[in-house]
């Protein structure tokens, strides 16, 4: 019985072996086959941008994006709260053309209608730093604004901060905040969301294929040559204090870049 036994579990090995090198083969046939498709697909678009006068350099293609269609609130009160932080409590406002405009012994920080910030601080007892401290001291600035999101990233470039954060995964182009500090001051500048995003539909994601995008891109005529296409978000301002994040390929040309929005096949 013993020795039944032990034949019959070198069997079940055996089968068990055979069916996943049968897997393993499958995986690797579908794996060649998509690769095939995606290179004849991309040698298809490549002659349709020739056709077109464009080159495209180099590139992996991305794949298929499934982007949601999001609403954000411009929050004033949150505005008004960051530029106090900035500023101090006793920051009057002053009249301009900006929407919110605020200003004390210490600088001016504006806030306009689209949600932009542009502000010139001196703090108290301010002194440049040196290279190897600018990260940490625009995540200390950007801490006492209140601002220290999730995934927060800051970019350092000399003495330039950009700090930026994802929403549903995906890189929000236009909304940043570029700290430079100067000799004698730090002017922060861009665009920045303090609510959280909701949904206004129940189909909240969609599918976006980079080929349909880039197709009509190349029909516009607006570049010769493409180096890159990345999936994302792009803040578009909406109905009253409602701002839109939309779906959009943002295309890397030698013309700089242009962000397309694949719903309406437009230049956002």
């Amino acid at each position: 019985m013993h020795l039944q036994w032990g034949k019959i579990k070198t069997i079940l090995i055996v089968i068990l072996l055979l069916v996943d090198t049968f897997l393993a083969g499958v995986l690797v046939v579908k794996w060649a086959s998509e690769q095939k498709r995606e290179q004849e697909m991309l040698k298809n678009l490549q002659i349709v941008l020739a056709d077109n006068g464009i080159t495209m350099k180099e590139m992996s293609l991305p794949k298929e994006a499934m982007m949601p269609q999001l609403i954000i609130d411009q929050s004033r009160t949150d505005e008004l709260k960051l530029a106090h932080k900035l500023l101090g409590d006793d920051a009057e406002q002053i009249n301009g053309d900006k929407s919110l405009s605020l200003k004390s012994e210490f600088g001016e920080v504006s806030w306009n209608d689209s949600g932009e910030i542009n502000a010139v601080i001196t703090p108290k007892d301010y002194k440049k730093p040196d290279e190897d401290s600018v990260k940490n001291e625009a995540d200390n600035l950007l801490k006492n604004m209140g601002i220290n999101e999730s995934g927060l990233q800051i970019d350092i470039n000399g003495f330039v901060a950009v700090a930026s954060f994802k929403t549903a995964g995906y890189e929000v182009f236009n909304r940043n905040l570029k700290i430079v500090f100067s000799d004698d001051s730090i002017t922060i500048s861009g665009k920045w969301t303090f609510s959280e995003p909701y949904a206004t539909r129940n189909n909240l994601y969609s599918t976006y294929n980079p080929i349909d995008s880039i197709i009509w891109f190349a029909g516009q005529k607006k570049a010769n040559e493409i180096y890159d296409i990345t999936a994302g978000l792009l803040l578009v301002n909406g109905a009253g204090s409602q701002m839109q994040l939309s779906p959009v390929w943002r295309i890397k040309t030698d013309n700089g870049y242009f962000y397309v929005d694949p719903v309406k096949n437009e230049v956002v």
